[in-house]
Parts: structure tokens; C-alpha cells; sequence
């Protein structure tokens, strides 16, 4: 899980069998940083971001988990395509955090 979430440039070969294409901003990292340590909120949608952020994660990891995103097939072309859902958690928690 190295350089998950950082800036950087691609090459060809990353798309097709390199590590998953996430962008996001350092600024929602830090306001999803906020969101978990504000003690206003409901914790039990704390949790269930978390978890989720977990598997997303351990999907991005293991290729069983993988291919489980892509219909229980080898992925074709770009394997990581749910690489999106953990972008918009990302972006979904650091709205909640700017609220």
C-alpha cells in the first residue's frame, strides 16, 4: 500500500497491471483526519466509514478480495476499477469533516 494516496505520475504499464489510480486531495485527507477525532458525530457511521475504508483497502491488497469486485473473474484491462468507491468515501468523510 505504498504511495496510496499521493500525487505522481503514470505510465502505461500502470493502468493495466500497476498498483490502483487514486486521486484525491491532501486537504480531504487531513479534513477526514478532523472527521474521526470530532467528537461530535455519530460513531456508528464513523465505524461503518472505517470498515468500509478497511475492505476497500485490503480489495486493493489481496487479489481474492479483488476479484470479488469484478464479479468473481480476473480483472481485464484495469483491475482495480472500484479504486472510484474509496475515492468518493474519502471525499464523502471529508465533507462531513468541513461541516
Amino acid at each position: 500500500m505504498d504511495g496510496i494516496c499521493y500525487i505522481g505520475e503514470i505510465s502505461k504499464e500502470q493502468m493495466t497491471v500497476g498498483k490502483p489510480l487514486l486521486y484525491g486531495s491532501v486537504l480531504a485527507i487531513l479534513f477526514v483526519g478532523y472527521y474521526l477525532i470530532n467528537m461530535q458525530g455519530r460513531i456508528r457511521q464513523k465505524i461503518a466509514y472505517v470498515l468500509l475504508l478497511i475492505a476497500l483497502m485490503r480489495s486493493f491488497k489481496y487479489y481474492n478480495l479483488n476479484c470479488m469486485w469484478h464479479g468473481m473473474q480476473p480483472p481485464m484491462g484495469s483491475p482495480y476499477r472500484f479504486a472510484f468507491i474509496y475515492v468518493f468515501l474519502i471525499i464523502e468523510m471529508a465533507h462531513a469533516g468541513f461541516l
